[in-house]
């Protein structure tokens, strides 16, 4: 689904429900792996 809306320039969010296990992933990320928002 990512991938086509992708090719036809659909914007869109990806969100997950912020539960322990999420939490824990997302502060696993180092800062310098972290990436910009890319607009238009």
């Amino acid at each position: 689904m990512l991938s086509t809306a992708a090719k036809f320039d659909v914007r869109f969010s990806v969100i997950a429900r912020l539960d322990t296990r999420v939490r824990a992933a997302i502060e696993a990320i180092s800062d310098e792996a972290w990436q910009p928002i890319r607009t238009g």
